[in-house]
């Protein structure tokens, strides 16, 4: 990342992108998704690319149809903003429920991802958007967990 001043506004701008996505992703909310990436938003991780807004917005129902439900928690963020475009970092969990049977009952499992985002961002009038995301995944862990309802 360059090296830059990051003011507090910008910072908190950009801090909050990361949880409008988390959770866009989470509530199956593709407009939500469409506030806060550009037209023409490159994602990338193990296995995947997705290219456009378009692409990206289909992330969330896709997620549904997998698990039962998601849950993204968002922690360390840094920034490096130079004008109107920025670099940042974002440390997230992402919890990733299955239900399955295991031939005598119900069981829910949940897959864990811990991963880093890492970010460029641009400044489109007033308003900060993603304009690439790279996931990295650190590590992942999966065990089964036990329904609150």
């Amino acid at each position: 990342m360059r090296a830059a001043h990051t003011d507090a506004s910008t910072a908190q701008a950009l801090r909050g992108l990361a949880a409008e996505y988390a959770r866009a992703m989470d509530r199956n909310d593709p407009a939500g998704l469409r506030r806060i990436l550009t037209a023409d938003v490159s994602i990338q991780g193990p296995g995947f690319a997705i290219a456009g807004i378009e692409q990206a917005c289909a992330v969330p129902a896709s997620l549904r149809e997998q698990f039962a439900s998601t849950r993204h928690t968002v922690h360390n963020q840094t920034f490096s903003v130079a004008g109107s475009t920025a670099e940042g970092e974002v440390y997230c969990t992402a919890l990733h429920l299955r239900r399955t049977h295991d031939g005598q009952r119900d069981v829910q499992r949940v897959l864990v991802w811990e991963l880093r985002y890492q970010d460029a961002y641009l400044l489109q009038g007033e308003r900060w958007l993603i304009q690439r995301r790279r996931l990295c995944i650190d590590w992942t862990e999966e065990r089964q967990v036990d329904p609150c309802n």
